[in-house]
């Protein structure tokens, strides 16, 4: 009798401990779904790899999925674009989603809004992403950006950074990479150099490090009939004998801390 007490404990721990193992592989599972899915799929809660603090909008229906994660910077002037672009992204999605049903496929819409965020002790980079898909449609990304200084804490254009209001300064860059490109330079037309140069600076999302800035052209803007966005990078090399006078000690340091 008093074996077989002994018998059944042993198995019994053996089971607990199959089930937990269990347990345990399920929610790492369910841990990698949820941050490997794909976002049109489902919508899950913001990696959060940079330690920010951040605010979600998530609604999941019949019709439709919203998943939006903003930052929370710390900043009253950017938290507050930032709000007011989640915002807007959402009301116009609802909008376009009020006349329409799942799509042939029985898929919904979907809107997913993202950021990627670089803090140093100079300044706070932020880009947000927002990728649509409409039933039946193609997917849609835009791109917008808040830049900063924690000097005055006041949000800076590209055309701020670059002391001018056109994409002159940054010109001959970004013609060198669309040169490159024969699919890319197809688009550019006659005049693209002069036209591209007086275009407004305000055109482009951008995302600063400390090795670089990346440009972000939503889709029909700089390029004609050339719908999908175009992104564009540069080293800090290049643009450091862009910058105006007493840029460079501005927004620069010798590394990110952030």
């Amino acid at each position: 009798m008093k074996l077989f007490r002994i018998v059944s404990l042993l198995l019994a721990a053996s089971l607990l401990f199959s089930l937990c193992s269990c347990l345990g592989r399920a929610k790492e599972e369910d841990f990698d779904k949820i941050y490997t899915a794909d976002p049109y799929a489902y919508v899950s809660t913001h990696k959060g790899r940079d330690k920010s603090d951040y605010q979600s909008s998530l609604y999941n229906g019949d019709k439709y999925t919203i998943g939006i994660h903003v930052p929370v910077t710390g900043s009253e002037e950017a938290d507050y674009f930032l709000s007011s672009l989640a915002d807007t992204a959402e009301k116009d999605f609802k909008n376009a989603m009020a006349s329409l049903s799942r799509g042939e496929d029985g898929s919904k819409g979907v809107l997913y809004g993202d950021y990627t965020l670089n803090r140093t002790s100079k300044y706070v980079s932020v880009l947000m992403t927002f990728q649509t898909r409409l039933p039946d449609k193609d997917p849609t990304t835009e791109y917008y950006s808040v830049f900063y200084t924690l000097s005055d804490g006041k949000l800076m254009t590209l055309g701020d950074v670059f002391e001018s209001p056109y994409l002159s300064p940054l010109t001959d860059l970004i013609l060198s990479v669309l040169n490159e490109d024969k699919n890319l330079s197809l688009h550019m037309g006659e005049d693209f150099y002069s036209r591209l140069s007086l275009t407004d600076a305000s055109v482009a999302s951008f995302y600063m490090t400390d090795k670089a800035l990346t440009l972000y052209f939503n889709g029909d803007t700089i390029l004609t009939d050339y719908s999908a966005p175009l992104t564009v990078s540069f080293s800090k090399d290049l643009i450091i004998p862009l910058l105006p006078s007493g840029m460079y000690e501005r927004i620069y340091e010798d590394g990110a801390v952030g």
